[in-house]
Protein backbone atom coordinates (compact mmCIF):
# COMPACT_ATOMS: atom_id res chain seq x y z
CA UNK A 1 0.00 0.00 0.00
CA UNK A 2 1.31 3.33 -0.71
CA UNK A 3 1.41 6.63 0.81
CA UNK A 4 -1.54 8.01 -0.48
CA UNK A 5 -3.53 4.70 0.15
CA UNK A 6 -2.23 4.55 3.67
CA UNK A 7 -3.51 7.91 4.55
CA UNK A 8 -6.90 7.82 3.01
CA UNK A 9 -7.64 4.54 5.01
CA UNK A 10 -5.76 6.64 8.01
CA UNK A 11 -8.69 8.97 7.67
CA UNK A 12 -11.14 6.61 7.24
CA UNK A 13 -10.62 4.49 10.42
CA UNK A 14 -10.13 8.29 12.47
CA UNK A 15 -13.60 9.34 10.73
CA UNK A 16 -15.19 6.04 12.24
CA UNK A 17 -13.67 6.34 15.57
CA UNK A 18 -15.05 9.46 15.80
CA UNK A 19 -18.52 8.84 14.37
CA UNK A 20 -19.37 5.72 16.26
CA UNK A 21 -18.76 7.01 19.88
CA UNK A 22 -21.48 9.63 18.63
CA UNK A 23 -24.18 7.37 17.45
CA UNK A 24 -23.64 4.66 20.03
CA UNK A 25 -24.49 7.44 22.77
CA UNK A 26 -27.62 8.58 20.28
CA UNK A 27 -28.39 5.18 19.89
CA UNK A 28 -28.37 4.73 24.06
CA UNK A 29 -30.14 8.15 24.71
CA UNK A 30 -32.94 7.13 22.50
CA UNK A 31 -33.62 3.91 24.30
CA UNK A 32 -33.21 5.66 27.67
CA UNK A 33 -35.75 8.37 26.52
CA UNK A 34 -38.54 5.64 25.54
CA UNK A 35 -37.44 3.57 28.27
CA UNK A 36 -38.48 6.85 30.39
CA UNK A 37 -41.37 7.40 28.39
CA UNK A 38 -42.74 3.88 28.75
CA UNK A 39 -42.48 4.19 32.61
CA UNK A 40 -44.45 7.49 32.65
CA UNK A 41 -47.58 6.47 31.06
CA UNK A 42 -47.73 2.88 32.90
CA UNK A 43 -46.98 4.92 36.43
CA UNK A 44 -49.40 7.58 35.58
CA UNK A 45 -52.67 4.55 34.25
CA UNK A 46 -51.59 3.29 37.65
CA UNK A 47 -52.15 6.25 39.11
CA UNK A 48 -55.10 7.72 37.91
CA UNK A 49 -57.67 5.00 37.82
CA UNK A 50 -57.33 5.02 41.66
CA UNK A 51 -57.44 8.78 42.34
CA UNK A 52 -60.27 9.51 39.64
CA UNK A 53 -62.20 5.97 41.47
CA UNK A 54 -62.16 8.26 45.16
CA UNK A 55 -63.66 11.30 43.63
CA UNK A 56 -66.71 9.92 42.19
CA UNK A 57 -66.85 11.88 39.01
CA UNK A 58 -69.75 12.36 36.78
CA UNK A 59 -69.22 13.08 33.37
CA UNK A 60 -71.48 15.66 31.69
CA UNK A 61 -73.30 14.45 28.70
CA UNK A 62 -73.13 10.45 30.82
CA UNK A 63 -75.91 11.22 32.92
CA UNK A 64 -77.90 7.94 31.93
CA UNK A 65 -74.79 5.81 32.10
CA UNK A 66 -75.28 4.15 35.54
CA UNK A 67 -72.02 2.39 36.03
CA UNK A 68 -68.64 3.99 36.98
CA UNK A 69 -68.08 7.13 35.40
CA UNK A 70 -64.54 7.42 36.39
CA UNK A 71 -63.71 4.37 34.15
CA UNK A 72 -64.54 6.34 31.30
CA UNK A 73 -63.21 9.79 32.31
CA UNK A 74 -59.43 7.88 33.22
CA UNK A 75 -59.82 5.40 30.19
CA UNK A 76 -60.28 8.61 27.52
CA UNK A 77 -57.28 10.43 28.95
CA UNK A 78 -54.95 6.98 29.20
CA UNK A 79 -56.15 6.00 26.17
CA UNK A 80 -54.81 8.94 24.21
CA UNK A 81 -51.68 8.85 26.66
CA UNK A 82 -50.82 5.28 25.35
CA UNK A 83 -51.69 6.05 21.96
CA UNK A 84 -49.00 9.34 22.19
CA UNK A 85 -46.77 6.95 24.00
CA UNK A 86 -46.95 4.56 20.78
CA UNK A 87 -45.85 6.82 17.86
CA UNK A 88 -43.12 8.33 19.90
CA UNK A 89 -41.82 5.16 21.06
CA UNK A 90 -41.94 4.32 17.48
CA UNK A 91 -39.55 7.26 16.95
CA UNK A 92 -37.69 6.36 19.58
CA UNK A 93 -37.31 2.90 17.69
CA UNK A 94 -36.44 4.57 14.52
CA UNK A 95 -33.34 6.58 16.21
CA UNK A 96 -32.15 3.75 18.07
CA UNK A 97 -32.26 1.47 15.23
CA UNK A 98 -31.09 4.04 12.38
CA UNK A 99 -27.85 4.51 14.50
CA UNK A 100 -27.12 1.48 15.51
CA UNK A 101 -27.54 -0.07 11.68
CA UNK A 102 -24.75 2.91 10.74
CA UNK A 103 -22.83 1.31 13.70
CA UNK A 104 -22.70 -2.13 12.68
CA UNK A 105 -21.73 -0.93 9.38
CA UNK A 106 -18.65 0.66 10.77
CA UNK A 107 -17.69 -2.15 13.26
CA UNK A 108 -17.87 -4.75 9.98
CA UNK A 109 -15.24 -2.62 7.76
CA UNK A 110 -12.98 -2.18 11.19
CA UNK A 111 -14.04 -6.10 11.54
CA UNK A 112 -15.44 -5.63 15.39
CA UNK A 113 -15.15 -8.23 17.73
CA UNK A 114 -18.91 -10.12 18.17
CA UNK A 115 -19.43 -10.50 21.64
CA UNK A 116 -22.75 -12.07 23.33
CA UNK A 117 -23.82 -8.24 24.14
CA UNK A 118 -23.79 -7.52 20.91
CA UNK A 119 -25.88 -10.75 20.09
CA UNK A 120 -28.64 -9.88 22.84
CA UNK A 121 -29.05 -6.09 22.08
CA UNK A 122 -29.81 -6.94 18.53
CA UNK A 123 -32.05 -9.70 19.80
CA UNK A 124 -33.54 -7.60 22.32
CA UNK A 125 -34.15 -4.60 19.94
CA UNK A 126 -35.59 -6.74 16.43
CA UNK A 127 -37.76 -7.72 19.16
CA UNK A 128 -39.29 -4.74 20.77
CA UNK A 129 -39.65 -3.75 17.35
CA UNK A 130 -41.88 -6.05 15.86
CA UNK A 131 -43.72 -5.68 19.44
CA UNK A 132 -43.98 -1.67 19.35
CA UNK A 133 -45.10 -2.27 15.57
CA UNK A 134 -47.94 -4.73 16.43
CA UNK A 135 -48.78 -2.76 19.67
CA UNK A 136 -48.96 0.50 17.44
CA UNK A 137 -50.66 -0.75 14.02
CA UNK A 138 -52.54 -4.09 14.90
CA UNK A 139 -53.48 -4.33 19.05
CA UNK A 140 -53.75 -0.69 19.78
CA UNK A 141 -56.34 0.26 16.91
CA UNK A 142 -58.55 -2.52 17.70
CA UNK A 143 -58.49 -1.64 21.63
CA UNK A 144 -59.56 2.41 20.54
CA UNK A 145 -62.25 0.80 18.72
CA UNK A 146 -63.88 -0.92 21.19
CA UNK A 147 -63.36 1.83 23.26
CA UNK A 148 -65.00 4.02 21.27
CA UNK A 149 -68.10 1.51 21.04
CA UNK A 150 -68.20 1.64 24.79
CA UNK A 151 -68.78 5.16 24.99
CA UNK A 152 -71.05 5.96 22.60
CA UNK A 153 -72.95 3.37 24.59
CA UNK A 154 -72.32 4.81 27.38
CA UNK A 155 -73.27 8.15 26.48
CA UNK A 156 -76.47 7.43 24.59
CA UNK A 157 -77.60 5.53 28.28
CA UNK A 158 -77.50 2.01 26.74
CA UNK A 159 -76.11 0.80 30.22
CA UNK A 160 -76.30 -3.31 28.79
CA UNK A 161 -74.58 -2.98 26.01
CA UNK A 162 -71.50 -0.82 27.48
CA UNK A 163 -71.49 -2.97 30.75
CA UNK A 164 -71.34 -6.12 27.92
CA UNK A 165 -68.63 -4.11 25.84
CA UNK A 166 -66.68 -3.20 29.47
CA UNK A 167 -66.70 -6.62 30.49
CA UNK A 168 -65.72 -7.97 27.12
CA UNK A 169 -62.41 -5.37 27.23
CA UNK A 170 -61.47 -6.73 30.56
CA UNK A 171 -58.82 -9.03 29.60
CA UNK A 172 -57.83 -7.08 26.89
CA UNK A 173 -56.73 -4.66 29.49
CA UNK A 174 -54.12 -7.29 30.45
CA UNK A 175 -52.56 -7.88 27.41
CA UNK A 176 -52.02 -4.16 26.58
CA UNK A 177 -50.09 -4.35 30.59
CA UNK A 178 -48.14 -7.21 29.53
CA UNK A 179 -47.19 -5.34 26.01
CA UNK A 180 -46.26 -2.66 27.99
CA UNK A 181 -44.19 -4.04 30.37
CA UNK A 182 -42.75 -6.37 27.37
CA UNK A 183 -41.57 -3.20 25.66
CA UNK A 184 -40.40 -1.98 28.77
CA UNK A 185 -38.39 -5.02 29.63
CA UNK A 186 -36.86 -5.43 25.70
CA UNK A 187 -36.18 -1.44 25.95
CA UNK A 188 -33.95 -1.93 29.27
CA UNK A 189 -32.48 -5.26 28.05
CA UNK A 190 -31.17 -3.47 24.41
CA UNK A 191 -29.40 -0.37 26.48
CA UNK A 192 -27.93 -2.11 28.82
CA UNK A 193 -26.20 -4.21 26.45
CA UNK A 194 -25.65 -1.67 24.25
CA UNK A 195 -23.82 0.28 26.90
CA UNK A 196 -21.82 -2.99 27.94
CA UNK A 197 -20.68 -3.79 24.23
CA UNK A 198 -20.28 -0.14 23.65
CA UNK A 199 -17.88 0.14 26.19
CA UNK A 200 -15.70 -3.22 25.28
CA UNK A 201 -15.62 -2.10 21.67
CA UNK A 202 -14.65 1.61 22.78
CA UNK A 203 -11.50 -0.97 24.16
CA UNK A 204 -10.06 -1.87 21.29
CA UNK A 205 -8.46 -0.66 18.42
CA UNK A 206 -9.72 -1.00 14.63
CA UNK A 207 -7.35 -3.78 14.03
CA UNK A 208 -8.68 -5.94 16.76
CA UNK A 209 -5.75 -5.19 19.95
CA UNK A 210 -6.96 -4.07 23.01
CA UNK A 211 -5.90 -0.48 23.73
CA UNK A 212 -3.02 -0.48 26.78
Amino acid sequence: MNAPEQAVVKDSVNTAGLLRPALESIHLLALGIWAGLLLMVGATAAVTFPKLATLDVRIPGFEGYDAEHHRIAAGQVMNLAFSVSDWLGLACLLVAAGCFGVVLQLRRKQRGVVGPALVLRIVALVAVAILSLFSTFAFRPSLNASFESLWAAAEAGENERAIEIRDKLAPRHAKASFLLTTQLALVLIAGLAGGFDAASQAEIKPSGVRKR
